[in-house]
Protein backbone atom coordinates (compact mmCIF):
# COMPACT_ATOMS: atom_id res chain seq x y z
CA UNK A 1 0.00 0.00 0.00
CA UNK A 2 2.83 2.38 0.79
CA UNK A 3 4.69 1.83 -2.15
CA UNK A 4 1.30 2.90 -4.58
CA UNK A 5 0.82 6.33 -2.74
CA UNK A 6 4.61 6.91 -3.12
CA UNK A 7 3.84 5.99 -6.92
CA UNK A 8 1.03 8.07 -7.03
CA UNK A 9 2.49 11.30 -5.97
CA UNK A 10 4.95 10.30 -8.28
CA UNK A 11 2.94 10.59 -10.93
CA UNK A 12 1.03 13.56 -9.96
CA UNK A 13 4.33 15.68 -9.13
CA UNK A 14 5.81 14.84 -12.33
CA UNK A 15 4.03 17.02 -14.38
CA UNK A 16 4.39 19.70 -12.22
CA UNK A 17 8.05 19.41 -12.12
CA UNK A 18 7.77 19.51 -15.91
CA UNK A 19 5.74 22.75 -16.08
CA UNK A 20 8.25 24.42 -13.60
CA UNK A 21 11.15 23.21 -15.77
CA UNK A 22 11.24 26.25 -18.14
CA UNK A 23 10.92 28.69 -15.64
CA UNK A 24 13.84 27.00 -13.61
CA UNK A 25 15.98 26.97 -16.47
CA UNK A 26 15.18 30.79 -16.77
CA UNK A 27 15.69 31.53 -13.29
CA UNK A 28 18.95 29.94 -13.28
CA UNK A 29 20.02 31.62 -16.04
CA UNK A 30 18.92 35.07 -15.22
CA UNK A 31 20.45 34.14 -11.18
CA UNK A 32 23.54 33.15 -12.82
CA UNK A 33 25.12 35.63 -14.43
CA UNK A 34 24.40 38.55 -11.07
CA UNK A 35 27.06 39.78 -9.14
CA UNK A 36 27.50 38.09 -5.93
CA UNK A 37 29.20 37.94 -2.91
CA UNK A 38 32.00 35.24 -2.33
CA UNK A 39 31.79 33.66 0.99
CA UNK A 40 35.44 31.94 1.28
CA UNK A 41 34.10 29.31 3.61
CA UNK A 42 31.20 28.40 1.44
CA UNK A 43 33.88 28.49 -1.36
CA UNK A 44 35.83 26.19 -0.32
CA UNK A 45 33.26 23.55 0.74
CA UNK A 46 32.00 24.09 -2.40
CA UNK A 47 35.12 23.32 -4.14
CA UNK A 48 36.08 19.92 -2.20
CA UNK A 49 32.37 18.38 -2.73
CA UNK A 50 33.20 19.48 -6.64
CA UNK A 51 36.17 17.33 -6.54
CA UNK A 52 34.48 14.25 -5.25
CA UNK A 53 31.77 14.70 -7.36
CA UNK A 54 34.35 14.60 -10.32
CA UNK A 55 35.82 11.83 -8.98
CA UNK A 56 32.96 9.92 -8.63
CA UNK A 57 31.53 10.39 -11.98
CA UNK A 58 35.28 9.98 -13.93
CA UNK A 59 35.14 6.67 -11.21
CA UNK A 60 31.40 5.51 -12.53
CA UNK A 61 32.41 6.41 -15.87
CA UNK A 62 35.68 4.06 -15.19
CA UNK A 63 33.11 0.88 -14.74
CA UNK A 64 32.57 0.79 -18.98
CA UNK A 65 28.74 -0.36 -17.82
CA UNK A 66 27.99 2.55 -20.49
CA UNK A 67 30.32 2.31 -23.93
CA UNK A 68 32.34 5.43 -24.66
CA UNK A 69 31.36 6.74 -20.79
CA UNK A 70 35.25 7.44 -20.02
CA UNK A 71 36.13 9.28 -23.00
CA UNK A 72 33.86 11.39 -23.30
CA UNK A 73 33.63 12.28 -19.41
CA UNK A 74 37.60 12.78 -19.31
CA UNK A 75 37.32 15.11 -22.52
CA UNK A 76 33.75 16.76 -21.33
CA UNK A 77 35.97 17.25 -17.59
CA UNK A 78 39.13 19.03 -19.47
CA UNK A 79 36.89 21.03 -21.30
CA UNK A 80 34.76 22.24 -18.55
CA UNK A 81 38.05 23.35 -16.57
CA UNK A 82 39.10 25.49 -19.64
CA UNK A 83 35.76 26.73 -19.77
CA UNK A 84 35.80 27.53 -16.13
CA UNK A 85 39.08 29.06 -16.04
CA UNK A 86 37.99 31.55 -19.12
CA UNK A 87 34.77 32.34 -17.03
CA UNK A 88 36.57 33.81 -14.63
CA UNK A 89 39.19 35.25 -16.15
CA UNK A 90 36.11 36.90 -17.87
CA UNK A 91 34.24 38.00 -14.84
CA UNK A 92 34.16 41.16 -13.11
CA UNK A 93 35.79 41.58 -9.65
CA UNK A 94 35.01 43.94 -6.98
CA UNK A 95 35.74 44.89 -3.55
CA UNK A 96 32.71 46.60 -1.75
CA UNK A 97 32.82 46.66 1.60
CA UNK A 98 35.75 44.79 2.40
CA UNK A 99 33.53 41.98 1.02
CA UNK A 100 34.81 40.13 -2.28
CA UNK A 101 32.46 40.19 -4.97
CA UNK A 102 32.34 38.44 -8.33
CA UNK A 103 30.03 39.01 -11.88
CA UNK A 104 30.37 35.52 -14.21
CA UNK A 105 30.46 36.27 -17.78
CA UNK A 106 26.91 36.36 -18.57
CA UNK A 107 27.75 34.48 -22.18
CA UNK A 108 28.82 31.43 -20.78
CA UNK A 109 26.30 31.21 -17.94
CA UNK A 110 23.98 31.51 -21.40
CA UNK A 111 25.78 29.23 -22.90
CA UNK A 112 25.51 26.28 -19.95
CA UNK A 113 21.92 27.20 -19.23
CA UNK A 114 20.99 26.26 -23.62
CA UNK A 115 23.62 23.06 -22.97
CA UNK A 116 21.24 21.95 -20.36
CA UNK A 117 18.33 22.72 -21.89
CA UNK A 118 19.36 20.98 -24.92
CA UNK A 119 20.67 18.23 -23.23
CA UNK A 120 17.27 17.54 -21.55
CA UNK A 121 15.06 18.53 -24.58
CA UNK A 122 17.09 15.53 -26.47
CA UNK A 123 16.39 13.07 -23.38
CA UNK A 124 12.60 14.16 -23.61
CA UNK A 125 12.76 13.79 -27.39
CA UNK A 126 15.24 10.00 -27.38
CA UNK A 127 12.47 9.03 -24.45
CA UNK A 128 9.12 10.07 -27.11
CA UNK A 129 10.96 8.55 -29.72
CA UNK A 130 12.40 5.11 -28.80
CA UNK A 131 11.08 4.79 -24.87
CA UNK A 132 13.63 3.20 -22.43
CA UNK A 133 14.85 0.71 -24.83
CA UNK A 134 16.83 2.84 -26.94
CA UNK A 135 19.43 1.30 -29.16
CA UNK A 136 21.32 2.75 -32.13
CA UNK A 137 19.83 -0.15 -34.33
CA UNK A 138 23.61 -1.36 -35.68
CA UNK A 139 23.62 2.21 -37.20
CA UNK A 140 26.34 4.36 -35.41
CA UNK A 141 24.86 6.90 -33.72
CA UNK A 142 26.18 11.19 -33.22
CA UNK A 143 28.27 11.78 -30.23
CA UNK A 144 25.57 13.55 -28.49
CA UNK A 145 22.86 10.80 -29.30
CA UNK A 146 24.76 8.26 -27.43
CA UNK A 147 23.98 7.35 -23.70
CA UNK A 148 27.94 8.31 -23.07
CA UNK A 149 26.71 12.17 -23.80
CA UNK A 150 25.23 12.38 -20.70
CA UNK A 151 28.37 11.44 -18.81
CA UNK A 152 30.06 14.54 -20.86
CA UNK A 153 28.02 16.87 -20.09
CA UNK A 154 28.14 15.93 -16.64
CA UNK A 155 31.40 16.51 -16.61
CA UNK A 156 31.52 19.58 -18.99
CA UNK A 157 29.53 21.37 -15.61
CA UNK A 158 31.36 19.53 -12.59
CA UNK A 159 34.59 20.56 -14.31
CA UNK A 160 33.35 24.28 -15.02
CA UNK A 161 32.16 24.37 -11.46
CA UNK A 162 35.78 23.08 -9.87
CA UNK A 163 38.07 25.84 -12.37
CA UNK A 164 35.71 28.59 -11.07
CA UNK A 165 35.46 27.48 -7.78
CA UNK A 166 39.05 26.56 -7.37
CA UNK A 167 40.56 29.91 -8.77
CA UNK A 168 38.11 31.46 -6.62
CA UNK A 169 39.74 30.26 -3.77
CA UNK A 170 43.25 31.42 -5.39
CA UNK A 171 41.96 35.17 -5.66
CA UNK A 172 40.29 35.06 -2.34
CA UNK A 173 44.07 33.67 -0.86
CA UNK A 174 45.62 36.33 -3.04
CA UNK A 175 43.35 39.25 -1.84
CA UNK A 176 43.36 38.12 2.09
CA UNK A 177 47.35 38.66 1.82
CA UNK A 178 47.17 42.21 -0.25
CA UNK A 179 44.50 43.36 2.75
CA UNK A 180 46.51 41.92 5.50
CA UNK A 181 49.93 43.22 4.06
CA UNK A 182 48.06 46.71 3.72
CA UNK A 183 46.61 46.85 7.40
CA UNK A 184 50.36 46.03 8.77
CA UNK A 185 52.25 49.57 6.80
Amino acid sequence: MPVLILVAVLCLALPFLLALLPFSLWQRYRLGKKQRRVWPWLNTLNMGLLLASSLCLLGWASLGWVADAMPMAAAGWLLGLVLGGVNLASSQQQIQDGQYRITPNGWIVLGLTLLVAARLALVFWQLAEHGLAWRSDGHEAAWYLRPASLFAVAALLLGHGLAWCWGLHRRLRQWRSLSIGNKKT
